[in-house]
């Protein structure tokens, strides 16, 4: 994980008692944003868990999600795509 994904997963708050991950795209903005994500896309596959003697999953979830995070503020807008162990973020 680059430097610039771990700044943005410790960014990560708890809200009314569950884990949400929010992941703030631009972290070093001067101004006070405020952000909105869309709507969120997720490939919908089923992958049951397998695991081996040592009890490591063989088959870890492989489904992607894909949003946009807006900030009116700064008037910017990103997109993110993120699987859990990997996530990119592109500004549009």
């Amino acid at each position: 994980m680059n430097e610039r994904i771990a700044k943005l997963y410790d960014q990560a708050t708890i809200l009314e008692g569950k884990r949400k991950m929010f992941i703030n795209p631009n972290p070093d903005c001067q101004d006070d944003c405020s952000f909105v994500e869309s709507l969120k896309v997720t490939t919908l596959v089923h992958y049951p868990p397998v695991y081996d003697k040592h009890g490591n999953n063989t088959n870890p979830d492989r489904n992607w999600t894909s949003y946009s995070v807006s900030c009116h503020k700064c008037n910017t807008t990103w997109n993110v795509k993120t699987n859990g162990d990997f996530t990119e973020i592109n500004k549009v």
